[in-house]
């Protein structure tokens, strides 16, 4: 019966540590579970400004810009600086920026379709200084000084 006695406590000590690592493993996964989705939510808040800040700066500097083609081209001014085609592809590009912000508040930043309609605005911006002979372009070092 001692022999009995000491099985049934040696098995009890075993249930005991796997309880226990049990335990421990379960309240492991809940705390890291946690801190990733606060490491998401921060990340996802970053990237999302950047992304506004990013979307902003096109959206301001091509609204000044097409402001200032119209104003010329209504002008009696026969020596225009702007082609047709520079005139066509800044309104593209503003359509497309109206197009993203009236959409921007039910984004899904993991969407293929968006990042290819940001590559599309950041493609036609530079297109447009290309052909407008502007040295612009956007850069994070520069919106990180607002």
């Amino acid at each position: 019966m001692a022999e009995k006695d000491v099985n049934v406590v040696l098995e009890e000590i075993f249930m005991t540590e796997n309880s226990h690592y049990e335990t421990g493993r379960e309240q492991g996964k809940e705390i890291a579970e946690k801190q990733n989705m606060e490491q998401g939510v921060a990340l996802g808040v970053s990237k999302g400004f950047e992304l506004a800040q990013e979307i902003g700066f096109y959206k301001g500097f091509i609204d000044i810009l097409q402001e200032k083609m119209n104003s010329e081209m209504n002008s009696d001014s026969s020596n225009l600086l702007y082609t047709k085609r520079a005139v066509g592809v800044v309104s593209s590009l503003n359509t497309l920026l109206d197009d993203f912000c009236s959409s921007a508040h039910h984004l899904d930043l993991m969407d293929e379709d968006l990042t290819k309609r940001i590559e599309k605005i950041q493609n036609k911006f530079m297109q447009a200084m290309s052909l407008l002979k502007l040295d612009v372009s956007y850069s994070r070092s520069v919106a990180d000084r607002f």
